[in-house]
């Protein structure tokens, strides 16, 4: 069997493959797992799954046996079956990836999401896909992807299921076909939501270290901020209402997270505090309190 090459990047967190520990990875650490001689598969050889998956304020690369490559977010999860590249191309994704596909019209790639599914057509691809998130998203950088709504949740592919895992899982009725700068927006309900000539650097540029926010909701934000620096960011409960919809328009590259939290207060014109609970930094953000009359 043919493992995949993989290589982390990450702060002082373990990097997990296939459900075993790969070690510690401090800042600029390469951990890389060769590949193995490839022989065919038998028929009868149950079908096992492998994944990869990244912590908080960790990025994964990852070549799978068919050549594609996949740049893994933070705090994302990547699943394959051990038939991957002989009978079927289809991965589960929980998280954010970038794809490099390697095309083969006979084997068409196949990326599964809980509310998508998207096919490659030739093409380098992001996929934003977090099961807490209010919705999917894929952006095309170059070639060509058709992406179908879902309407329910699918499970993960799972040692029994294999490559098919996501078969039962109703589809939208009409897939939509993305070229390079596309964007779709797929709602929990299947509801789809096309852009054109989106910029790719706001969707591409996280994979070499830069985090792009173009009119993004605050609350969103906070969310793709949180992952990536290992402290949970958010919102006090008296500005919610507020600020949860606030444009953030932003570009942070190798930021420490006080650089950043000076840069959103500054921005937004709010304040901040900080703490530890259960172990964890939390940054709590409050609304500007209205200055006493003179």
């Amino acid at each position: 069997e043919l493992e995949p090459t993989t290589q982390w990047r990450g702060v002082g967190r373990y990097a997990r493959w296939s459900g075993a520990v790969l070690g510690a990875v401090a800042a600029g650490v390469l951990l890389w797992v060769g590949p193995k001689a490839r022989s065919p598969q038998p028929a009868e050889s149950p079908v096992t799954v492998s994944e990869v998956t990244t912590s908080r304020g960790e990025r994964g690369h990852v070549r799978l046996p068919d050549g594609t490559e996949v740049t893994l977010a933070p705090m994302s999860t990547l699943r394959y079956a051990s038939d991957y590249g002989f009978r079927q191309r289809e991965i589960s994704l929980d998280g954010e990836a970038v794809f490099t596909v390697k095309h083969d019209a006979a084997h068409p790639f196949v990326a599964h999401t809980a509310h998508s599914t998207t096919t490659d057509l030739g093409t380098t691809f992001d996929i934003r896909a977090y099961r807490n998130d209010r919705s999917t998203l894929v952006v095309v950088a170059a070639g060509s992807a058709s992406v179908v709504g879902r309407d329910t949740a699918v499970a993960p592919l799972s040692a029994t299921t294999g490559g098919g895992a996501q078969a039962s899982a109703l589809a939208h009725p009409t897939p939509v076909v993305l070229r390079a700068r596309d964007a779709v927006r797929i709602g929990k309900d299947g509801s789809q939501r096309v852009s054109h000539a989106v910029s790719t650097a706001t969707y591409f540029e996280w994979t070499e270290g830069r985090l792009v926010f173009q009119d993004t909701p605050l609350e969103e934000a906070l969310q793709r901020l949180s992952r990536w620096y290992d402290a949970d960011l958010r919102l006090a409960s008296d500005a919610r209402d507020e600020f949860s919809k606030h444009p953030l328009t932003a570009s942070l590259a190798h930021e420490s997270l006080s650089n950043v939290v000076v840069l959103l207060t500054a921005t937004i014109k709010m304040t901040a505090d900080s703490g530890v609970v259960n172990g964890h930094r939390v940054v709590t953000l409050h609304r500007l309190s209205p200055e006493p009359p003179r």
